[in-house]
């Protein structure tokens, strides 16, 4: 049960309001009545756990080793860990200065980081991809952070949107170590709790009680953070990419990634461990090495509710004539002539020719004088109110602003992207692609 607003615990901190609640426990504000300052409480609510000796370890008679989390060991890793934060001093941390238990609650008093977290922010903006010089600036300090940790041989095992607060400042905090783990020595990994996992963030590793979590389990779940803010949308799941299902990477869902950044986030999320990079400090000399532009205070995407909505009326290819800055016909005019409606939820592009059972939307039969366009060229999908261009593996390939694209990745569109289906040297048929709002 959430506590109460001006319950006072510990005789000196009282409960201002709840900011959050999850499995284990709950975080506060609160004030510190003996500072006369604002705190955030972090609550462990332990008292449900079992209590050892109570539990037959399962498999015991096969003499197979099965962690089970009792209250006892619940106690003394909370305690072990409270110290060890508290003894932390890095500006993109919270600071731990108190930790005490009540009635079998344990409790974590630091910092309050005004601010929001980076889930709140993608929620708040329609998910709308945040531009990458925006989240180098704020991963730049979260890197940092995370070493700090792992220098400590800290383990934090959930990273995500949700536990990265930025303030209005762009000072960004890596917080919640609810589920941290001290690893004793060095090289070595831990197996408990590892069952707690984070869908989409959390590596493969993690969802098995006989895996590892280490420094480059971190190195996973930053990645998968990344992913998302750049692109708008969270990976795939770590277990369904290590059965056979692809991930397209950053920069096939948003052009404007950078390959630098692009290889960076697909190197940290290799399934394989040993494929990843090995610490902190070899992820940070490739990325900067690579994004070596300086990072702009770029503006967030709006908040949806201060945005003006704009309803997609129609959305449309519009034939390209004369050279490659040449004129769009029926942009202005009634009959449309030259406009290529698409249709919902996917447009297939190509040529009918003499095939009877065809499913192509759009033909290009009268258009393709030298036959190079494909049956099935490329595919145009509607995903909400987003829209991909894909090539299906078609003859003489399918070109986006320029770029030949690869065959079955899917590519964004935004408005005004040109594409061509055929090569120039065939004299391929151009297009616009163009969104007509209410």
């Amino acid at each position: 049960m959430p506590l109460e607003k001006s319950q006072t615990l510990h005789g000196r901190y009282r409960i201002d309001a709840l900011l959050g609640q999850g499995g284990m426990g709950a975080v506060y504000r609160a004030f510190d009545t003996l500072y006369d300052r604002a705190c955030a409480i972090k609550e462990f609510c332990l008292g449900h756990l079992p209590e050892e000796g109570s539990i037959e370890e399962e498999g015991a008679k096969k003499g197979k080793e099965k962690y089970i989390l009792t209250r006892d060991k619940a106690v003394r890793q909370f305690k072990r860990e409270a110290k060890l934060l508290a003894s932390f001093d890095h500006p993109n941390l919270p600071k731990v200065y108190d930790y005490f238990a009540s009635d079998e609650e344990y409790y974590l008093v630091m910092t309050l980081i005004e601010g929001k977290d980076l889930l709140t922010i993608l929620d708040e903006s329609d998910w709308d991809p945040v531009p990458e010089a925006r989240v180098l600036q704020w991963m730049r300090q979260i890197f940092e952070a995370l070493k700090y940790c792992h220098n400590h041989r800290v383990i934090h095992r959930d990273i995500k949107p949700a536990n990265i607060i930025v303030t209005d400042e762009n000072k960004s905090y890596l917080v919640d170590f609810g589920i941290a783990k001290h690893v004793e020595g060095e090289g070595q990994g831990t197996s408990g709790m590892t069952q707690m996992i984070t869908p989409r963030y959390s590596p493969p590793e993690q969802y098995t009680g006989s895996g590892k979590s280490n420094s480059v389990s971190d190195i996973y779940a930053l990645g998968a953070t990344m992913y998302t803010l750049l692109t708008g949308q969270p990976p795939i799941e770590a277990i369904a990419r290590a059965t056979g299902t692809d991930m397209p990477s950053p920069t096939q869902v948003v052009r404007t990634v950078s390959g630098a950044v692009d290889a960076v986030i697909m190197k940290s999320m290799q399934i394989r461990v040993e494929d990843r990079f090995q610490d902190m400090q070899e992820l940070i000399d490739v990325l900067w090495e690579g994004a070596t532009a300086p990072v702009k205070d770029t503006p967030l995407p709006a908040p949806k509710a201060e945005r003006k909505e704009r309803t997609i009326k129609s959305v449309a290819l519009h034939i390209v004539i004369g050279d490659e800055t040449g004129s769009i016909l029926g942009m202005d005019t009634s009959e449309r002539r030259g406009v290529l409606i698409l249709s919902d939820p996917e447009t297939v592009i190509g040529r009918k020719g003499t095939r009877k059972t065809s499913n192509v939307d759009i033909d290009l039969t009268r258009l393709d004088k030298k036959r190079i366009i494909s049956h099935n060229h490329a595919i145009v999908e509607q995903q909400g109110n987003q829209y991909f261009l894909i090539d299906t593996n078609s003859r003489n390939g399918t070109w986006l602003n320029e770029d030949k694209i690869t065959p079955h990745e899917k590519h964004l569109l935004e408005d005004g992207d040109r594409l061509q289906f055929g090569s120039l040297k065939s004299r391929g048929i151009r297009m616009v692609f163009k969104l007509e709002f209410e």
